[in-house]
């Protein structure tokens, strides 16, 4: 009995956890990315707390903010979401760039210092494809696809100092549920040439981002699926999980969230 009733209190402390920490961070957002810099674009994406409109705003001078240009979500101007990704275009190459990031009613400029990126030079096309992709799904069956899913990419190397710059794309229903990223356009850290790999035999690092959903990673072979006539069934697929576990979310009021009114719910159980 007394162990039954230690299970419940740390089960109880491991959802407080949760609950207190949404609370706290509520309106905020997390797990910003930098990817896709290629010279003449690049990609902000990021998670926030609620479903909520997104936009970055950027130009080449604080002085002339007023002008800066305005970059929407790839899925549309009033795409409502946890999830976000916007990817500028038409930048000049090697040229310094501010940025802020506006998310529901949030503006985060950096506080103030606005953020700063150089989107490196205009290489030269480099010829041939070396394109992995898979799927990314919501359980372990593979049954559900995890729509609305950012995957992020990077070619490893023994040393971590020494990995790509990060590809990344979105999954949709449009995607059919797959991730698919061509290497090799990726670059290296100093974003001045292109990384230096072997299709099929170096090592690339996935990650996919599926907000309440949860997350999943795999390292695996950077084999290019779409000439090599392999199968579906072994195209390296990603699960994600949430991290309260299905069977521990509690939802009183059927919103989605854990909140003050799931805790005196649990505050309850505990006590009877």
């Amino acid at each position: 009995m007394k162990t039954h009733q230690h299970i419940k209190i740390a089960l109880l402390l491991l959802l407080l956890h949760t609950i207190f920490a949404s609370i706290i961070y509520a309106g905020k957002i997390r797990d910003i990315h930098l990817s896709n810099i290629h010279g003449t674009k690049f990609t902000v994406s990021w998670v926030s707390e609620e479903d909520e409109s997104a936009m970055i705003r950027y130009g080449t001078s604080v002085e002339d903010y007023d002008n800066w240009e305005l970059a929407y979500d790839v899925r549309g101007e009033y795409t409502i979401d946890e999830i976000h990704y916007i990817t500028t275009h038409n930048l000049i190459p090697d040229t310094l760039y501010y940025y802020e990031i506006i998310s529901g009613e949030l503006t985060d400029n950096n506080s103030g210092r606005y953020y700063r990126l150089n989107p490196g030079p205009a290489l030269a096309p480099r010829g041939g494809s070396c394109q992995p992709a898979g799927k990314v799904y919501k359980d372990i069956n593979s049954l559900t696809p995890a729509y609305d899913t950012i995957v992020y990419l990077n070619i490893i190397d023994a040393t971590a100092e020494n990995n790509s710059l990060t590809e990344s794309c979105l999954v949709t229903q449009s995607t059919s549920g797959y991730w698919a990223i061509d290497l090799i356009n990726t670059r290296t850290k100093a974003n001045n040439a292109y990384y230096s790999f072997e299709c099929g035999i170096s090592d690339i690092h996935v990650i996919a981002q599926s907000g309440r959903d949860g997350t999943g990673q795999l390292i695996t072979k950077s084999i290019d699926f779409v000439f090599s006539n392999e199968t579906e069934t072994i195209r390296p697929n990603l699960i994600v999980q949430p991290e309260i576990p299905p069977d521990l979310f509690i939802d009183v009021d059927a919103d989605g969230k854990m909140g003050l009114k799931e805790l005196i719910y649990l505050l309850k159980m505990i006590v009877q």
